[in-house]
């Protein structure tokens, strides 16, 4: 399971969390799905401590910044950081390790 996020030079487009073996296999079902809202993406992959975590109504969906905010409180309930932190998904996406449109 995998949370990707896009983004553009207008900035953060949105995040979703996509079943797949690799970023490649995963950057494939966010089109099938649905949920690539084209840009620059930056894949990880999740733990799985985390992945199952992730209610099922979260899946192959685009999440806004307070969707996945709610997501990484939900995923992490030791509070050790979980997925997201503050203001991660704004930072500068020049990071971002692959490029779809």
């Amino acid at each position: 399971m995998w949370w990707l996020s896009f983004a553009d030079d207008d900035g953060f487009r949105g995040a979703c969390i996509v079943h797949g073996e690799t970023l490649e296999i995963a950057l494939v079902a966010s089109h099938q799905v649905g949920c690539n809202p084209g840009g620059e993406v930056m894949g990880v992959e999740l733990p799985p401590e985390s992945a199952r975590l992730v209610r099922p109504e979260r899946l192959g969906v685009l999440l806004d910044l307070k969707a996945c905010e709610a997501v990484s409180v939900e995923t992490d309930p030791a509070g050790h950081g979980g997925l997201v932190k503050s203001g991660e998904l704004l930072d500068d996406h020049e990071h971002h390790n692959a490029r779809m449109n």
